[in-house]
């Protein structure tokens, strides 16, 4: 090994990367850190796949599109890709796609990009697509009925291989020899493989699971109902006590909330924290700070913003707020939208087909109202509609099968467990199988078509005094609608770590996450 001219004592790490290198070439010097061999024209290369992998920029560069590449296809720079490019991304296991559609889907929008110039290299591309993967009917509607498909003989021909294998007759690959070539069992084994056309190998992405998303500031937690398992999202302890949080319909978490004091600006020295989830790194990313800080809000989404409606100042007197905020996903900005007809706090709040609605709350006077209104962002316009049976505020709201359900919450007279649901459709609420408990600030959540309900306060009996205190009940088991029963049930397991936390709905890629 060649010596080293790095101090350890004062620059120790400078050191440990000098002696690692070192360490790696004495191994490719003596050919025992050597399993495969990169050729460019008539030169030879001995590297490793490890370290190859590790440290080139080409891996770095096909591994960041792998990881996000959902969001990649949107831009119009994937169509820039030449067809080798293309056929490296598509063709990985790590490809962080759900379905399978969206692979064959991106492949026919480059495809049709150049249409004269790349149609000839289809029918190896096709080669790249794990068409198993998708439900026949999609197969047979969408790829074998694609335009540049159903009239091509070569690419009908290519997808007859999978038209087969949906029979149960799988097509061996065969390999041709060359003349004068000898067989080896390297060909042997070669012989029974399968064509790229009928992998059927799941993609890295496709491990999304449902689950239960608890977010505090002592950390992130999964539970995966189905499997009663947990799991750490995030170890970030960065998250603001008093927040809210929102999962987006492209599965993007958010939380907003918490005081930030900035002392250099002098004209906003307060706001509030903006954090956004990223799934990769398992961190929260810090996102452009809300402006205007307020406590007892409500988090949307709509048209690709997200809305922060309503609340209470966070300031001396603490006036309560009709003014909505909004931060464009695209731009990366705050501004302001259309303010509420009437200032709320304490309020529910839902996204449903690119419409947010405002229910219930409370009022500057400290009463619960009834009231509540829609926003239509492409009318700029606040709507009133059909209101609660009970004024209430503080409760769990959730949208599930087209309908507004509301749970418990606080009254004028106290807490109540009764439960209401509103349908949009015809603009009328009606009353539902009342929740096992009084309670306040429960988390309503819609998860892989079930309703889950979890924490919230209860009013309990302190144990020494007997005296009513109320109770944080985080750490409770989360009860499930049961539709077929038409009851609420407790599910299987109690949650510590979910004390504090408000609770989304996510799917979540649990190869990525650490069991607990």
């Amino acid at each position: 090994m060649a010596s080293l001219s790095v101090d350890p004592v004062t620059e120790p790490r400078m050191y440990q990367q000098t002696l690692l290198q070192d360490g790696l070439c004495d191994l490719l010097d003596a050919n025992k850190f050597v399993d495969c061999v990169l050729k460019i024209k008539d030169k030879e290369f001995p590297c490793h796949r490890l370290v190859l992998a590790a440290s080139s920029p080409y891996f770095k560069a096909r591994d960041f599109i792998c990881d996000r590449y959902a969001l990649i296809i949107r831009d119009q720079d994937l169509h820039q890709l030449g067809s080798g490019e293309l056929a490296a991304i598509i063709t990985c296991d790590s490809l962080n796609v759900e379905r399978e559609e969206l692979v064959f889907e991106s492949l026919m929008e480059w495809v049709e990009y150049d249409t004269n110039e790349r149609l000839k290299d289809l029918p190896q591309l096709l080669h790249c697509i794990r068409f198993r993967l998708m439900p026949t009917s999609y197969f047979k509607e969408k790829v074998e009925g694609h335009r540049l498909i159903r009239t091509n003989q070569e690419l009908k021909k290519e997808l007859q291989i999978v038209k087969d294998a949906q029979k149960g007759l799988l097509h061996r690959v065969k390999r041709v020899k060359k003349e004068g070539e000898t067989a080896n069992s390297e060909d042997e084994d070669e012989e029974g493989l399968l064509p790229g056309i009928l992998n059927n190998n799941p993609r890295f992405g496709m491990f999304q699971t449902d689950l239960i998303l608890m977010i505090s500031d002592t950390g992130t937690v999964a539970y995966d109902v189905r499997a009663n398992e947990c799991y750490i999202a995030s170890s970030s302890t960065e998250i603001p006590k008093n927040h809210c949080s929102l999962v987006t319909k492209e599965n993007q978490i958010f939380v907003a909330g918490g005081l930030m004091y900035n002392e250099e600006n002098k004209e906003q020295q307060f706001s509030s924290y903006f954090l956004q989830f990223d799934a990769m790194s398992s961190e929260w990313l810090g996102m452009p700070s809300l402006p205007d800080p307020r406590c007892l809000f409500g988090l949307a989404e709509a048209e690709n913003s997200i809305y922060v409606v309503g609340g209470k100042e966070l300031k001396e007197g603490e006036r309560a707020l009709d003014s909505v905020m909004v931060y464009d996903r695209q731009s990366f900005k705050w501004g302001e939208s259309d303010p509420l007809p009437y200032a709320v706090y304490g309020h529910g709040i839902v996204s449903h087909k690119g419409l947010v609605y405002v229910i219930g709350g409370k009022t500057e006077s400290k009463k619960c109202l009834r009231r509540v209104c829609v926003y239509d962002p492409s009318k700029f316009e606040w709507k009133d509609l059909a209101p609660m049976k009970l004024a209430r505020s503080l409760f769990g709201t959730a949208v599930h099968k087209n309908k507004i359900y509301v749970v418990t919450g606080v009254t004028d007279n106290g807490l109540t467990n009764s439960v209401e649901v509103y349908d949009i459709a015809s603009n009328t609420w009606s009353d539902f199988v009342e929740f096992p408990q009084e309670r306040s600030s429960l988390n309503l959540i819609e998860l892989g078509g079930c309703l889950y309900a979890v924490g919230g306060f209860a009013m309990m009996p302190n144990e020494t005094t007997e005296k009513l205190e109320p109770m944080d009940l985080n750490c409770d088991l989360p009860d499930r609608f049961e539709e077929e029963e038409n009851c609420w049930n407790g599910i299987l397991r109690e949650i510590r770590y979910a004390a504090g936390a408000t609770v989304l709905g996510v799917r979540l890629n649990t190869l990525r996450l650490t069991k607990m």
